[in-house]
């Protein structure tokens, strides 16, 4: 007994939830499909989380693509912390 972690108080949804189960207002499948989604939902962020941190560092590569007019000025660059973009002024101009 002295080696089990102290429970934590629980909040007044948390209590209030429990009574709905126990009086039967909401079934247990029902809970338990729930609980099975929410935790479904914490494990596709903590993924994503992950891949994009290991993303981010990953050394860079540049990548060029060259332009159908060299003549044409460039636009601003749009820095991301991932990426930088730069665009020549012809691209952001309607046709």
């Amino acid at each position: 007994m002295g080696n089990q972690p102290p429970q934590k108080k629980r909040t007044q949804k948390e209590l209030s939830l429990l009574d709905d189960v126990r009086s039967k207002k909401i079934k247990e499948e029902t809970l338990a499909e729930k609980l099975r989604d929410y935790i479904e939902q914490q494990d596709m962020t903590a993924a994503l989380e992950q891949v994009t941190s290991q993303g981010a560092a990953r050394p860079r590569q540049d990548v060029f693509i060259s332009p159908l007019n060299e003549a044409a000025g460039m636009a601003p660059e749009l820095h991301h912390p991932n990426f930088v973009l730069r665009l020549h002024k012809s691209a952001l101009t309607p046709p």
